[in-house]
Formats: structure tokens, sequence, C-alpha cells
């Protein structure tokens, strides 16, 4: 049996004669639709979508069409080859010579002898002479027409015959003709026979407690959906249709923007089927109040108190949450097993005022993401700075991720990026996709990949992991592609597909790190790539370690090092600064700073520069030790200048930074001051401690700043995206230099 979703694609378009596109030359523009008639659309559309669906469900439809399929038509597809690029080129070949009016019989070979040529060029004549073989024959397409007509006799065809009708009277002239096939799919015939149900599988989904928004269109009809921006355990949005339950009651819990709503049913594809309301306990559909913050996800967990039960929530990011457990639904006894271990807890989160309480509690054994690694320096992003990278870049690419042709667009909504089910070394890379027709969205889909990274030379390397495309239709219908489809997918995009693509670094950021005697060459070559995967997707974490210079202890380059949601964190250990000190520090003297103008006057003597001829530093958990500090002074009196001896310093300076626009900033603690000066050396003894008490408190009480980079632009991203440091400062365990940034804009 044939489970090819292009087959199926093409034989539906071959069997539907009345298929029509745009009149541009005789017909006036298609008239503006206010945002009322859009909505009213879209719903009458989702309900015609869904009646479909039913049909689907009830009868096998999809199986049926695809058993028209013959042996050879298989095989074409099987062997058929298509790159992605190749396919946009012969979408649009098909959009600039679609004629005009009615696609009639002889239309359509005019249709067909414009491309043919086009075709075979982008092809190529042996893939060409493939893709003629699979269009199906006169007496396939009568057998199609006659499957789709006895769908259209049962009674739930009947139904989306008439959602079907109602959609139509709603839609503009051109917004019908481009959907007529579509509309055609549930047209009844009184010459045929209708089908009969097909034996319905058994359910494997098991009854819990989830969280929804219940959703009712302006048509009355309910659906249950949710979204990742709350439901931190899924990665793409997920409408169902809900069966069973109190109809007065989920009218009740639901409006046109969501409501919030923890239902007991078993989730299945697209159906939430409400458990009886017969049943002991809480009821199945518990609607939640507003004014609270409400999400579910999977995090780590310590015990507080057990009685009553209460834990703290790793929220990932730097922050935490302390919640007490509700076990009115379950969970009580395998609490009771993971309280004295690490653990992962499950749940829906409701913070209302100051209390917080976690429902519907799912267990699960914990360990903590572990890669010991010799490094020297180390990057992290979080899930959420991922995401935040993706969305720029579909921002400030949007002719890679969308296209429109008369009053049809097409364009890629929402792109993702996840470690959400995967292995180490992997993400997965979501999206979704939408079709319109004069502002109204006829289709919708999610696609999902997972891809293996790795760092080659400054690119990032994503390549697709053979066997994890999906594709599912969300909008009107819900519909998933079956993995043999993708399969044989994946074939037919070829190896331009399979061998992936790759992101450059920043240009600049070899030179940064080089310059600044942080990394060698050969060290940013050996760079290595970990992932941390998590099922909540606050949690994944994606780290870039150069390794160690010389031998040194490991440190686990996956403990989170990231302390605000969105932002990057990059380490550095003592030994790297160190060693970067020893290497530049003497490149650098002398070194010339300008005097602050508020100290520029001393006794009628103008101090304009200072000079350090002599430095030498080591850090160690964020202090700068100050072993040895010469500084002149550039002084001028009238006609008069020249430069000072000054003093010799030993101490140490903490080092800090934030604010907007960020600085880093070194507060100077002096332990020993000695004057090099002989005008100073040869005053009394106690004009020279004056002396010193005044420079010390000048020194020690002003944070004083630090030049560092406020931006580092990535160009392959986007001509805005820069990355912006927001915070640094200096641990002990590990002993390391942490900055802190963001992704801007």
């Amino acid at each position: 049996m044939l489970r090819k979703l292009c087959f199926l694609l093409l034989i539906l378009l071959c069997s539907l004669g009345a298929v029509r596109a745009q009149d541009t030359s005789t017909q006036s523009p298609s008239p503006t639709l206010t945002r009322s008639q859009l909505a009213k659309q879209r719903d009458l559309l989702l309900r015609y979508g869904t009646r479909l669906q039913i049909v689907q469900e009830r009868y096998g439809v999809v199986d049926r069409l695809l058993e028209v399929a013959t042996p050879e038509q298989e095989q074409a597809i099987q062997s058929l080859r298509i790159s992605p690029s190749q396919a946009m080129d012969l979408i649009k070949v098909a959009q600039d010579n679609m004629p005009e009016g009615e696609l009639t019989d002889e239309a359509w070979k005019e249709f067909r002898r414009k491309i043919q040529p086009r075709f075979e060029d982008i092809l190529g004549s042996d893939q060409f002479d493939v893709l003629l073989e699979l269009p199906p024959s006169a007496q396939q397409v009568e057998r199609l027409k006659d499957i789709l007509a006895q769908a259209a006799n049962t009674p739930e065809g009947q139904a989306a015959y008439q959602a079907s009708n109602d959609l139509s009277a709603s839609l503009t002239d051109s917004q019908r003709k481009f959907l007529q096939p579509f509309l055609d799919l549930a047209k009844p015939s009184t010459s045929a026979a209708a089908l009969t149900p097909v034996a319905e599988a058994p359910s494997t989904s098991a009854v819990e407690r989830r969280l929804v928004y219940l959703k009712r269109t302006s048509l009355g009809d309910i659906y249950a959906e949710t979204d990742p921006s709350y439901i931190f355990v899924d990665r793409l949005p997920h409408r169902y249709r809900v069966e069973g339950g109190n109809p007065a009651v989920l009218a009740a819990v639901s409006n046109e923007s969501g409501y919030p709503v923890r239902i007991l049913g078993s989730y299945e594809g697209d159906v939430l089927k409400v458990a009886d309301t017969k049943l002991l306990g809480p009821p199945p559909v518990m609607a939640l109040s507003g004014g609270g913050t409400i999400w579910r996800g999977r995090l780590p967990a310590r015990v507080v108190s057990t009685s009553p039960p209460t834990v703290e929530l790793d929220l990932g990011r730097g922050q935490t949450i302390t919640a007490e457990l509700d076990f009115s639904g379950n969970g009580q006894a395998e609490f009771a097993r993971y309280a004295s271990a690490p653990f992962l807890v499950e749940g829906t989160c409701m913070v209302f005022a100051d209390k917080t309480t976690l429902s519907d509690l799912k267990f699960f054994p914990w360990d903590p993401p572990q890669a010991p690694f010799q490094m020297s320096a180390l990057l992290q992003a979080s899930e959420e700075f991922l995401q935040s990278a993706a969305d720029e870049y579909l921002d400030s690419h949007p002719d890679k991720f969308s296209g429109s042709s008369r009053d049809i667009s097409f364009q890629v909504d929402q792109i993702g990026v996840t470690m959400q089910g995967c292995q180490p070394g992997q993400v997965r890379l979501c999206g979704r996709a939408s079709l319109a027709h004069s502002g109204l969205t006829v289709l919708q889909g999610d696609f999902e990949a997972v891809a293996q990274v790795s760092l080659v030379k400054d690119n990032v390397q994503i390549k697709p992991v053979p066997g994890s495309l999906m594709l599912r239709a969300t909008y009107p219908v819900y519909a998933v592609a079956p993995s043999n489809w993708m399969a044989t997918l994946e074939k037919i995009m070829g190896n331009g597909y399979l061998q992936g693509s790759s992101v450059a670094l920043p240009q600049d950021f070899r030179d940064k790190l080089t310059k600044a005697g942080i990394l060698e060459a050969t060290q940013i070559d050996q760079m290595q790539l970990f992932t941390a995967p998590a099922q909540d997707r606050r949690l994944g974490l994606l780290a870039l370690a150069a390794p160690a210079a010389s031998p040194t202890a490991a440190a686990n380059v996956l403990k989170s090092r990231i302390q605000n949601p969105g932002e990057l964190a990059v380490a550095l250990t003592d030994e790297t600064i160190n060693a970067a000190l020893r290497k530049k520090i003497p490149e650098m003297l002398p070194i010339l700073r300008d005097i602050p103008e508020d100290l520029q006057a001393q006794g009628g003597v103008k101090l304009t520069q200072v000079e350090i001829p002599e430095l030498d530093l080591a850090y160690s958990a964020g202090t700068v030790l100050i072993n040895n500090c010469v500084i002149n002074v550039h002084w001028s009196y009238g006609i008069f200048g020249g430069v000072e001896p000054g003093v010799r310093l030993k101490g140490s300076a903490l080092l800090g930074g934030g604010g907007e626009p960020f600085k880093v900033t070194a507060k100077l603690k002096v332990d020993q001051m000695d004057f090099l000066s002989t005008r100073i050396t040869e005053m009394p003894a106690d004009e020279q401690q004056k002396l010193k008490d005044k420079l010390l408190s000048t020194l020690q009480d002003r944070n004083w700043e630090l030049e560092i980079t406020e931006r580092l632009a990535i160009p392959a991203l986007g001509p805005r995206a820069a990355l912006v440091p927001t915070s640094l400062k200096g641990t002990a365990t590990p002993a390391e230099l942490l900055f802190q940034g963001r992704l801007d804009p």
C-alpha cells in the first residue's frame, strides 16, 4: 500500500476537475474583508475541516484513496529526487504559468505544455521522466472520485457538506475559486453508495488531567488548545477536538480568547475525550480563576517540607520557586519514593498572590547533566536565548521564509530551537507555516526535524538526523504524516537536505579571542560543543567549550552558569585569565590614561595623564591582585610640563560589571604605597602621610571604569543582531570570571 504524501496531493488535484485559478485580467481586485468577516471565515473553515477529519477517522478515507496507486507509481516515488531549492523553483514556474479562468481540459493541456520544458530544465531529463509517471490514469481518477462521493454520502459526510456550503457562502468569489477543490471533497452523489466505518482501534491513551485553554468560536464550537508559552513540556501548539463532558459546563468555562482549565480525560491525536462525570473524586473539568500565573512543566526539585508537602523547583536560569504539592488527584505514593533523592516533578503550577501550588503530579528519577572537561573558556546558551536568535533570524530574512503570488501568500510564522526529546549533541528545529488567500489562512502546519550539531572551524554545522522529519497539518484539519511518508520525503529531498547547513560565528569572534590573549588559534580549532537535553524547555542548555592550554582540573561544562532568563553566559577560568595577563600586559606597557577632570587641578598644577610603565597582575575569584604597579604623572604648569615619578602600589581590585549602558568597574584596595618622587620623599614625614592619605582616599573611594566591547555583532542572524553584556562577576567555586549577556534586539 502506498503511503506517500506527494502522490495523495497529485491524485486529489487531478481528480477534481473544478479547479480554477484567479483571472486577474477580467476581475476587479478582491474586496478587503473586515477583521470580523475574516474571523467568521476562519471559524467556518475550522468547522468544515473538523467535520472532514471526523469522516477520515470513521471511514479511513485516506487509506482507501492511497490503495488506488499502482506498483509502478510507488516505484516512481521511491526513485524521485527533488531538492528543496528545486521544489521552490517548480512551484514558482507553476504559479507563473497558471491559466486564468477555469482549469478545463484544454487549459490543463496548455498549462502542461508551458511548464514541461521548464520542469525538465530544473529536474534534468531522468528525474523529469520519473515525475511524468506519477499522475493517475483516467480509470484511477474515476475510482478516486467514487471513493470521495461514497464518503460524502455518509452521515458524517453530509454534516461536512453542510459545513462546506456554510463556508462557501461566506467566501468572496476569488476565495471560493481557490478553495473549490477543497470544498468539493464533501460533495455527495446520488449514484454512489455510502462507505462502511472501519474498525475503531482501541485507545492507547491513559486518562490524565492536563492544563488546557478552552476556546469557543463564534459558531459555538469548543476546542481545547495548548501553547508552549505556558506548557513548557510541549514544543508546538496543539488543538484538540473535545468529545464528552457536560456541554453546559464546557460552554461556561470557554470563550474566544481561551479560559484556563484542568481537564481529566484521554488525549490522543487531536481528540480530547473528557472522562465520565460519574467518576468519584474531583470533577473532570476544573476551571482556574484569573489573576494568577499558570503553567505546566517538568523541573528538578528538592524537598523543603513534608508537612505540608513542599518542594523547591529549579526553574533554570538562576530562578527557583517554592510550591506546595496538591495530591488530590495523584502522586502521593510516588513522592514518598523520591523524597530522599534528586528527582524531577511534572505538574501544573498555579501562582496566586503569595501561594504557589503544584497539581496533577508525576515524579521521575533525575541525574544532573554532567560533562567533565578540562576547559579554558566556556560559552553557555539557554533554549530561550537560542529561541531569541531564531526569532531574529526569521525577522531579518523574510524573503527566505515567505512568498506571494496574486492574492495567495505563504509564510513561515515561527521557527524554534529546542532540545526536548534529543540525545546529547542534538537540537530539534521546529516551526509553523501557513498559506493564506486574501487574508484568510486556508492551511497551517507544523514541522520538526532533529539535527546533530557540531563546530567546524568558525561555523556551527547543523545536520538533520535521518528519520526525524515530521510534518503535521494543524488547520483546518489535523493530520500527522506517517513516518514512512517522511522517510520517502527525506529521500526525495536528497543529499542537499541530509548534508544540512551551517551558521557562521561572529566574524571577529576568533580575532577578539586571540588578540586579547584569552585563547590560542589551536584552542579555538579544538572547541567542543555539548548539549544538555531536557523535557522542560527552560532547562535545555547548549555549551561551547575551549580546551585548557595545559593540564588542569576538569569542570562540568553542563552546570548552568546562566543567571537570568533568555541570556547566555561566558566563563573564563582563573588560569586562562592569568595566562592572558602574562602575555598581554608586557605588550601594553606603558599604559597612558587621561586623569578625570575633577582630579586634574592640584594646587595650580594641572595633572593630565597617568602613565603605568611597570605592571604585574594576577587574578583570583573575581579579584585582580596587584603585585606591582608603578604610576607616573604627566603635568603642566603654564608653559612648563613633564612627567613626575609617582608611586609604587601593591594591593587588589575587585571587578564588577552591569548597568545600562554596560560598564566594567574596578574598586581598588591599596595595601602598600611608596612615593617615587624625590619632591615628596624629601618632605617631612607628617606631610608625606597627609599626601598619602589623600591619595588613598581618592583611589579607594571610587569605581574606576575599564574599557570593554559593548556589542559583538552577529551578521549571520541579521543586520541588527549583536551580543550585549549585562553583568560580570567572579566566582570561587568553580574559579571563574563570569560574563552574562543577551541578544540585541
